[in-house]
């Protein structure tokens, strides 16, 4: 319904809206999936690094790793070492 308001208030055209439907249909279904799949991969937790420990972790400097998870080395083709 909110994507069909907006293409309407925008009068996009229908093959625009179609667009918008069905790539929100398919972002919910990445998402169901990955919550699917953790699930049945059994991890006993799952972390994220918002509840890293930075201060306790003295050699991986904060800067540098949320570097790496901004994924940007893959773009320029730099090899990363852990």
């Amino acid at each position: 319904p909110a994507a069909a308001q907006k293409a309407a208030e925008t009068e996009a055209s229908f093959m625009d809206f179609l667009e918008t439907v069905l790539r929100g249909e398919l972002d919910t279904r990445r998402a169901r999936a990955r919550t699917m799949l953790s699930r049945v991969a059994g991890f006993p937790a799952i972390k994220t690094l918002d509840q890293f420990d930075f201060e306790f972790a003295v050699g991986a400097p904060r800067q540098q790793i949320q570097q790496l998870a901004g994924l940007s080395f893959i773009e320029r083709a730099e090899n990363v070492i852990l």
